[in-house]
């Protein structure tokens, strides 16, 4: 339920943006590869026939228990564990290489974590995860630094559409003059 529950975030997030599946991102898309199929939790569809993969499976087991535990040496414990789910986590999504993919245009795969929380509590107790993980070409996202992603994309498709209606334009006036010429 609690993967389901990123997945889940996530989505809502893209539609909110004024993003549409099917259309701008897919969801749990399968990737056919040499070796083995791949199947990201989103990819996302950018202009110019670029796609990005975000996988929202991490999990905040760990983490709850931190949040519900009283003792302070038991509740370390569970961030630290959460930690180390993390960044197991992003060896595993590093390894799957989905940017080889789709696109090797855009070197990186974004593991969304669907908690402000827990984004911070990781990022406190250990200060090289993000660094570590960019090295592994993954960005960690959380639902506030995954908007203005979003956001760009949303805004880019808008563009892209404007700029092709322009092009559409121009052609239908250019045929309207030549008709009207033979006129």
């Amino acid at each position: 339920i609690r993967g389901r529950w990123g997945e889940t975030v996530l989505r809502n997030l893209l539609e909110e943006s004024g993003l549409t599946e099917g259309i701008d991102f897919s969801i749990q898309e399968t990737i056919y590869g040499e070796t083995a199929s791949l199947r990201p939790d989103v990819i996302i569809n950018l202009p110019g026939d670029l796609r990005l993969a975000i996988d929202s499976k991490a999990s905040l087991e760990e983490f709850f228990k931190a949040i519900e535990e009283q003792d302070e040496v038991k509740k370390s414990e569970h961030i630290q564990k959460f930690v180390t789910n993390l960044k197991g986590r992003i060896k595993d999504l590093s390894s799957k290489e989905y940017q080889n993919h789709l696109d090797k245009k855009i070197p990186y795969v974004v593991m969304f974590i669907p908690g402000e929380s827990a984004v911070r509590a990781a990022f406190e107790r250990d200060t090289n995860l993000y660094r570590e993980a960019q090295e592994k070409k993954v960005m960690l996202a959380s639902p506030a630094t995954i908007m203005p992603l979003i956001l760009l994309v949303a805004h880019a498709w808008k563009q892209h559409k404007s700029a092709e209606n322009a092009v559409k334009l121009s052609m239908e006036v250019s045929e309207l003059g030549n008709r009207l010429k033979v006129f």
